[in-house]
């Protein structure tokens, strides 16, 4: 529920793995296509000015990306999304809002 960037969403691989490396080449790219689509979703519905992606793997040992919508008036335009501040708080029904746009935007 981290929104400091409206809009920021963790496309997590369904299968364990540790590492990219540690993914056979057909499913990193399907898996690179599956968060490329939702990538297009959210620049589709929420009209960022950019799109950054990150897949650390520092806390969560199971490979992920992050894809950070960023706006002119975020607290860090212009440079890396880290270090932030706290998250503000979203409620239920503007999380669920948020993320009917981004799912709509897939279909």
């Amino acid at each position: 529920r981290d929104q400091e960037y409206s809009g920021r969403t963790v496309v997590w691989m369904k299968e364990h793995f540790d590492d990219l490396l540690d993914v056979p080449s057909g499913l990193r790219i399907a898996f690179n296509d599956e968060m490329m689509r939702v990538a297009q979703a959210i620049k589709t519905s929420l009209k960022p000015a950019r799109l950054n992606y990150a897949s650390l793997g520092n806390v969560a040992n199971h490979v992920h990306w992050h894809v950070i919508p960023r706006y002119p008036d975020d607290p860090l335009w212009g440079g890396p999304p880290w270090p932030r501040g706290e998250a503000p708080a979203m409620s239920d029904d503007d999380y669920r809002t948020l993320a009917t746009e981004i799912r709509n935007a897939l279909a």
